[in-house]
């Protein structure tokens, strides 16, 4: 199988956190909170994050604590501007970003430029994306006008093949991705990043169940990976043993990469 179209590497492997108080608020395995979490006061002082009110509404921020980063679990599927969350932080404060490819792209290329705020971003942590959705039309069209849901009546969010929609009432409602198309954002549509290429390290999780692709780019994301590992807040499995995600997963990247310009 040819992965070069994810970008360059240093290890891929399936990971999921074994902290249970974290897999109870996470989308899949848990990784990108444990990573934060374990990362907070000894590589950076808080992470960039995108939490969402009881509406759904995407909401910058940084998050300095254990519980700030729990409250950042999960995936809206909506566009945050996460980076516009820089302009609040204090001088000399040591970040992590967790962004869509198109954000950490956005974040090198002003720490290219020598942009001080970005500068202070210390870790990137990239999130697979095939495109996301304006609120708009997710949300306020498709959800609440053509389902009759209320906001704050869904729990969570996913896509494995179609669209769910979990909500608290222990009902889960499915959409055929394709009703959704008419609220991509159109830049979602030009963007060639599926798994981050940019980042230290890149997560996601295509066709696994409670687990994580665990993608590791930088030495900084090795040592971070390793660490995590060796004190027990993460199992990994060898990617072998995922042949069949492993395969959508190149799929999905490499579709990304031949859209048209």
């Amino acid at each position: 199988m040819d992965f070069t179209c994810l970008g360059a590497y240093r290890q891929l492997v399936v990971a999921r956190s074994t902290s249970e108080r974290v897999l109870a608020v996470a989308q899949d395995g848990g990784v990108v909170t444990t990573i934060l979490q374990r990362g907070l006061h000894e590589d950076f002082d808080g992470a960039l994050i995108c939490k969402k009110d009881s509406q759904w509404r995407p909401l910058p921020g940084v998050g300095a604590t254990a519980e700030d980063i729990l409250q950042g679990a999960g995936s809206s599927y909506v566009m945050c501007p996460t980076l516009s969350a820089l302009r609040a932080v204090p001088e000399g404060m040591r970040l992590a970003l967790v962004g869509t490819p198109c954000q950490v792209n956005a974040l090198r290329r002003l720490q290219d430029k020598g942009d001080l705020r970005a500068l202070q971003v210390k870790l990137a942590v990239g999130l697979f994306c095939s495109h996301s959705f304006s609120y708009e039309g997710l949300i306020e069209a498709k959800l609440r006008h053509d389902l009759g849901l209320k906001p704050e009546e869904i729990r969570k969010m996913n896509i494995k093949g179609r669209f769910l929609i979990e909500l608290f009432s222990g009902e889960t409602k499915e959409l055929p991705l394709k009703e959704l198309r008419p609220y991509v954002r159109p830049a979602c549509t030009r963007c060639h990043d599926f798994t981050g290429e940019k980042a230290d390290i890149s997560v996601g999780a295509v066709g696994l169940d409670g687990k994580n692709f665990v993608i590791v780019r930088t030495a900084l994301g090795k040592a971070l990976l390793d660490r995590l590992e060796g004190s027990g807040q993460i199992e990994t499995y060898p990617v072998d043993l995922y042949q069949k995600e492993l395969e959508v997963l190149v799929r999905l990247a490499l579709k990304k990469r031949t859209i048209p310009v």
